[in-house]
């Protein structure tokens, strides 16, 4: 498995940092394109990938999606990932588990 992502690249998306509260509702800088609001989903997406520029391309993609939409695309493409939701529980994608696994409930 790990050999699968060698080189390996480490990206998290997320609105720990760049986000305002405007009357209450947190807005942050990764937008969905579908609705052209913000993403509200998770406060972060970590993602492992092979290379920089895939890893940071993924965690933002999907740190757009919907959670049913990024676990079937993300899980689909064997990618590892990490979601921590803006609600709810932590969870990881099956390839995610042997990266994560003391990370996770």
């Amino acid at each position: 498995m790990i050999e699968s992502f060698l080189p390996m690249a480490i990206s998290t998306s997320g609105d720990s940092e760049r986000f305002v509260e405007v009357e209450g509702k947190r807005i942050n800088h990764i937008f969905d394109p579908r609705t052209g609001h913000c993403a509200q989903y998770y406060r972060s997406v970590t993602v492992i990938a092979s290379d920089p520029v895939r890893a940071d391309i993924w965690s933002t993609t999907l740190f757009a999606m919907s959670p049913d939409r990024a676990r079937v695309w993300a899980e689909a493409r064997s990618i590892p990932v990490l979601f921590l939701p803006a609600s709810g529980t932590t969870w990881l994608t099956n390839a995610g588990e042997g990266w994560f696994k003391d990370l996770a409930p």
